[in-house]
């Protein structure tokens, strides 16, 4: 089982979204999947609902 995220000062819909989307992406990338990496305005507490972007970027492992 994943940790929870923590995420201070983020909506909760966001968090919901994020957790969702990680359970995702770990049900179809499996050991592939290395890291998803949280960057720009939300991490740095200049989020605004309804006028922000989250940014995410999904690190996957060589399938060889």
């Amino acid at each position: 089982m994943s940790t929870p995220l923590s995420l201070p000062g983020v909506p909760p819909a966001v968090t919901e979204a994020l957790e969702k989307l990680r359970a995702e992406l770990t049900a179809a990338a499996s050991d592939d999947l290395a890291a998803l990496v949280l960057y720009g305005g939300l991490v740095r507490g200049r989020y605004q609902p309804g006028r922000s972007d989250v940014n995410l970027a999904v690190v996957l492992r060589p399938g060889w």
